[in-house]
């Protein structure tokens, strides 16, 4: 209501919805206060190679956009084997994951796979500067390594991982859509989704321990920042990965 200063989350229905109190700067801001939260996103509507540290090896390997509504990216990767990645590490960084800092962090990516399962690793996730398969010092992120049947989720830090295996349900298939992602609170445990769907929770809250594992020893530490990357290698052929968008954030605490 109008009048109250009780400390509560004003809500306009008309005119927005705040989430401050009424008495804050930004009380009357029709609006979620947009400072409390670090966003990097892309839909990929358009393209700045600058923004993107891209590392291609072999003839046809290449990141460009490709056709698709609102627009998608093609990550291209040719048959010499060597990685073609992408990782939005120039501008697009974010705060690292840490128990110690507190601070909650998400990650949500829309790709499309390969025709051809078997063979490509993908790399989907937040990382340090990557140029090869799990070659990140540090992160956060989705792997499916070459023949491997599941997805897996690594948290690494000074390049060491724990790696975890997903369950079943998580078995790719020729040319899916897929949606990875994952919300970790700041306390210690990690959310892990597929397609929208809780999958597995990972860590330690309290006394409450995730159903896929708890081990957090290489959470990666709070003076790491990371971003944005999809790495996509085939070994023995041409291999694609389209990106149709990413979310991540970050809170900030001022």
């Amino acid at each position: 209501m109008a009048g109250n200063y009780s400390g509560g989350v004003p809500t306009r229905l008309y005119n927005g919805v705040g989430t401050v109190q009424s008495t804050h700067p930004l009380g009357m801001f029709p609006l979620p206060n947009p400072q409390h939260v670090y966003v990097d996103q892309d839909d990929f509507t358009c393209y700045l190679a600058s923004d993107w540290v891209v590392t291609a090896g072999g003839a046809g390997s290449a990141v460009a956009l490709t056709t698709g509504v609102g627009g998608q990216l093609l990550n291209t990767c040719a048959t010499s084997g060597v990685e073609s990645i992408t990782g939005g590490l120039n501008v697009n960084i974010t705060n690292a994951t840490s128990a110690v800092n507190g601070l909650k962090t998400w990650f949500k990516a829309r790709i499309k796979l390969d025709a051809t399962v078997a063979n490509p690793d993908y790399q989907v996730g937040l990382t340090t500067a990557c140029t090869t398969f799990n070659g990140a010092t540090s992160g956060v992120y989705f792997t499916k390594a070459t023949a491997a049947v599941v997805w897996s989720f690594v948290i690494r830090t000074a390049s060491t991982s724990t790696t975890v295996a997903l369950p079943a349900s998580t078995v790719p298939t020729a040319s899916q859509w897929l949606e990875l992602a994952w919300y970790f609170d700041g306390k210690g445990m990690f959310w892990i989704y597929m397609d929208g769907n809780l999958i597995g929770t990972y860590g330690t809250t309290n006394t409450a321990t995730g159903n896929l594992g708890s081990d957090l020893a290489n959470l990666p530490a709070a003076t790491i920042f990371m971003g944005p990357t999809f790495l996509n290698a085939f070994h023995t052929g041409t291999s694609l990965l389209t990106v149709d968008s990413y979310l991540t954030a970050c809170e900030v605490v001022r």
